[in-house]
Order: structure tokens, then sequence, then C-alpha cells
């Protein structure tokens, strides 16, 4: 065998070799993909509960307060939020401070919202 023939034999096991490394490659990339998008799931998740559990602590310390508890439970029992004329009952200073906590509560709802958004979009690189 000549050096000619050695050196054809090394181009074909070289070609070979390149052909498996980019094989192996594209598994690795698909693996890390996969690995990635199950991370963004995750925060989604993570994001979503503690927004959610945000909003159930104020709606327990809006209920357990000493101004808004009773103006919610009055409206309750006046059938608000189905029969929004149950409004008409509150004094001025119970609708501003009733007013006051639903613009937290939909402050809070938009932020929630938002960040979910920001986090279900998956970022591209192009």
């Amino acid at each position: 065998m000549t050096l000619q023939d050695w050196g054809s034999i090394g181009e074909v096991v070289g070609a070979l070799a390149v052909v498996i490394t980019l094989i192996y490659l594209a598994k690795q990339i698909g693996q890390n993909t996969h690995a990635m998008d199950e991370a963004r799931k995750l925060a989604l998740a993570q994001t979503y509960q503690m927004r959610s559990d945000a909003l159930q602590a104020m709606l327990v310390r809006a209920a357990d307060a000493e101004y808004i508890g009773p103006i919610i439970i009055k409206l309750t029992e006046l059938g608000y939020p189905e029969d929004v004329k149950a409004l008409d009952e509150l004094t001025d200073a119970e609708r501003r401070r009733f007013r006051m906590w639903q613009i937290a509560q939909q402050t809070h709802w938009d932020n929630m919202h938002l960040s979910l958004l920001h986090i279900s979009e998956p970022t591209r690189p192009y």
C-alpha cells in the first residue's frame, strides 16, 4: 500500500468522522432546545403561581381590612357583581375606597398579564 492509498483512507475516515460529529451535534441541539423549552414553561408556571399567590394575599387582606372588608360584604349581600346597581347603595367614602381597591386589583392583573406575555413569547435569535 502506498502513501497515497493511506492518504485516501485517511480522507474517508476524516469525512466519516465529520458526518458522525454533525449527527451528534444535531442531536445535542435538539436536546438543548427541548430543555430550554421546558425551562421556559417552568418559569411561566412559577411566575403565574407567584402572581396568583400575591393576588390571593391581596384579596385575603382586603376581606380582613377594616374598610374594604365590610364594603365587599355589603356589595355581595346586595348582589354585586351580578347586579352593578348595588354600587349605588355605597356612600361616597365607600365608593372611593372600593374604587381604589379595584384599581389596585386591576393593576395587579395587568402586571400579571404583561409578565406572562413576556415569558410566554420565546425570544428569536434572528
